[in-house]
């Protein structure tokens, strides 16, 4: 049994967030290239769970504040909407989704579900945030394919203000992650409705699917 063979594989298991025991072939009685074949696998399978984990989140002081419903911007989709009084400068979370390599969600998922593209967020290193399901439709939550991670996508709610109409709620990116935060106090209309959170999606963002604008 090589021991390089068997560093590099506790090696990246470390690296990717996942370890496992290592019982030598000798004591297992077991043919070693089964043993590091099967140990491969394993790592290798953490490894890919691990890098395509959804990231992102939505605080959990900030829940029971929001609610998802049909959006009065764009009346076909559904927006997020403040049931409660926000101050300005609140951090809402970070965008949901996964973090891959544009030119290879390009190839990939695009292929299959061209609608993912509505929202995407393209980041300026390159990569993209993707909160949709593997038909492009986005879900209460983003998981891996394990269903391990679970990442609530209200964020991905918000659509953009109409134009002329001011947005309530800015991004900035931070390493790969793009955090939302309210620009100023928002909190129920004096007639009962609910304000819905609004945000200028940025340069980057595909707007070629509207209309008159």
């Amino acid at each position: 049994m090589k021991t390089c063979e068997v560093e590099g594989i506790w090696f990246d298991c470390m690296k990717s967030g996942f370890a496992f025991q290592w019982f030598p072939a000798v004591e297992l009685g077991l043919d070693s290239v089964l043993v590091n074949f099967v140990s491969g696998l394993i790592c290798s399978a953490g490894y890919i769970q691990w890098e395509l984990r959804p990231r992102g989140e939505l605080k959990r002081s900030i829940r029971s504040s929001l609610r998802v419903a049909r959006s009065r911007v764009i009346p076909s989709e559904l927006g997020l909407f403040a049931s409660e009084f926000i101050p300005a400068r609140t951090e809402l979370g970070k965008y949901p989704g996964v973090v891959v390599n544009s030119t290879l969600w390009i190839q990939t998922k695009y292929k299959i579900a061209k609608q993912s593209k509505d929202y995407v967020w393209n980041l300026e290193s390159g990569l993209i945030i993707d909160p949709t399901g593997f038909f492009g439709n986005i879900n209460p939550y983003v998981s891996d394919i394990f269903g391990v991670y679970r990442i609530p996508t209200d964020l991905a709610r918000i659509n953009e203000p109409n134009p002329g109409q001011p947005p309530n709620v800015y991004a900035f990116e931070h390493h790969d992650c793009v955090v939302f935060e309210t620009l100023k106090d928002i909190q129920p209309n004096q007639d009962g409705t609910l304000p819905e959170l609004l945000i200028d999606y940025g340069p980057f963002y595909d707007r070629s699917q509207y209309k008159n604008t």
